[in-house]
């Protein structure tokens, strides 16, 4: 089992200790976000937070834990791609997002 953490809360270790107790698997932890996207102004909550995953990171784990042959293909999307799909959600909320680095993670 590996488990890519997607977003800056810490729960990812909930759900490893589930696996350990009840599965006795000691779960790949994958952290690789390269930050994450939430309402502008706002004290940030985490749930309510729109993560941005670090392709070649993630693939390079998963590939050296066996689980993908390679990391070959897991590359970082385009960047245009990126910005129409925060404007469709800043569109649906409302309101702007702000860009927060994982360095910004409390």
């Amino acid at each position: 089992v590996a488990l890519i953490n997607r977003g800056p809360s810490q729960n990812i270790e909930d759900y490893i200790r589930q696996f350990r107790r009840f599965a006795s698997i000691d779960p790949l932890k994958i952290e690789a976000l390269d930050g994450y996207y939430h309402p502008a102004g706002r004290r940030v909550i985490k749930r309510e937070t729109y993560a941005t995953l670090d392709f070649p990171a993630a693939g390079g784990a998963l590939a050296a834990g066996g689980f993908i042959p390679s990391a070959k293909g897991w590359t970082t999307p385009d960047p245009a791609a990126l910005t129409v799909a925060l404007h469709e959600i800043e569109e649906d909320l409302g309101t702007p997002l702000a860009h927060y680095t994982m360095a910004e993670t409390d």
